[in-house]
């Protein structure tokens, strides 16, 4: 399953429940917000130029929040406040309907704050449940208005990990990630949020692609709070690409979905996915000798690759065919080597695509355990293996 399609369930599961998720979108050259509970309206705006900051809050209640905007600026303004709303649209705001709807306040409701920019000339109310952002703002200059209404707190771990990929496959390279999480832990340091980020994307079938496509980059908080299990604050992000991510990404993406779907993947068990899949990788890539091709577009789009292409190759192939699937470092025979572990049933399996790429269909290397495989096979790092069922016996009728 596609990122795109992960995020479709995701939002699908909350509509279906009584919380929805409110979007928050940043248009940088205004300074503004948005505000929406609509995807298309969030792709639309992305895609005239808003970055999407995440889930703000989310919509759970019986009090309607009204949408106004402003014909002459084009500002939009929300409010729980009924004379208010009449007032706006007495000196000519246009109602634009119900946005969401609030909680009514209560022991289990969480306020969002309303601040008002005197500076601005447009989007000069804002919005958020996080008191360091609040109390940021006011620092700026922004004056604190109150309560605008109350809701449920906003995104999870698991939501802004969607958030991150979203940043990473459209390639940002300088954003905001504005925290407000539930978290059994004080995560204030940014390399701790980061360290869980990175582990629950890497549960996500594009996950470990995502990540091998930066090259490097940098976290901090400019404020953060940890009060009452919540984690809050505005974490600042520089990530830097591999240069031929640029390139080649979004092609790549869409044309190895193409791939495992004529596969005809449907119906077949986990271990013939995984053999059809590594088939297909030894049919379609050559052992590059010369050792200049080393990426997974190399193995893919010239068809020649050292282990590494082979590997992550595979492991993306697999991915998005419901395998779950990593890429593994080490050494073979004592030289530098990549290659994959897949999870059939109950336990993860080595194989190595590269070796078993012999011309006659070998599958020596293929869902192996750690008894035959390691006698040759030796990971640099193995506190992650320790952490998986990762079977000692080879896969039977392998």
């Amino acid at each position: 399953m596609s990122y795109t399609s992960i995020l479709a369930v995701v939002l699908a599961a909350a509509a279906e429940g009584t919380a929805v998720p409110v979007r928050r979108l940043y248009r940088p050259d205004t300074g503004e917000h948005r505000f929406t509970v609509d995807q298309s309206e969030v792709d639309q705006l992305m895609n005239s130029g808003w970055n999407h900051e995440g889930t703000a809050f989310l919509s759970e209640g019986d009090v309607p929040v009204f949408s106004l905007s402003s014909p002459a600026t084009g500002e939009v303004h929300y409010t729980a406040d009924v004379e208010e709303a009449s007032v706006l649209k007495e000196i000519g705001w246009k109602a634009e309907g119900t946005a969401w709807y609030a909680r009514r306040e209560g022991a289990d409701a969480l306020p969002v704050y309303r601040l008002y920019n005197p500076n601005g000339e447009r989007g000069r109310h804002h919005f958020t449940l996080s008191s360091a952002e609040c109390n940021a703002l006011v620092s700026f200059g922004w004056q604190y208005e109150g309560i605008a209404f109350y809701a449920e707190e906003g995104e999870t771990l698991d939501d802004l990990t969607l958030i991150l990929m979203d940043r990473i496959f459209t390639h940002d390279t300088v954003f905001e990630m504005h925290v407000n999480v539930l978290s059994d832990r004080d995560m204030e340091g940014s390399d701790l949020v980061f360290d869980e980020l990175y582990e629950r994307m890497m549960d996500l079938p594009e996950g470990e692609y995502a990540l091998s496509m930066i090259a490097g980059g940098a976290a901090w908080f400019d404020e953060s709070a940890y009060e009452d299990g919540i984690l809050s604050g505005v974490l600042q992000v520089r990530l830097a690409y591999m240069p031929e991510s640029l390139l080649y990404d979004e092609s790549f993406r869409n044309e190895a979905e193409q791939v495992v779907e004529n596969l005809n993947l449907a119906g077949k068990s986990e271990k013939e996915k995984a053999r059809i899949i590594q088939s297909w990788v030894n049919n379609h890539v050559a052992y590059d000798r010369s050792c200049t091709r080393q990426t997974v577009y190399d193995a893919f789009f010239e068809g020649s690759a050292v282990c590494e292409g082979y590997a992550r190759l595979y492991q993306y192939l697999a991915s998005l065919a419901g395998l779950k699937s990593y890429t593994v470092t080490g050494y073979g025979t004592g030289i530098p080597h990549m290659w994959c572990i897949s999870r059939i049933g109950e336990f993860f399996y080595c194989l190595d695509p590269t070796w078993d790429d012999t011309g006659y269909g070998s599958t020596d290397w293929f869902l192996r355990g750690t008894d035959y495989f390691y006698v040759t096979h030796s990971p640099d790092v193995t506190g992650f293996l320790e952490k998986i069922p990762l079977s000692a016996a080879d896969y039977p009728y392998r």
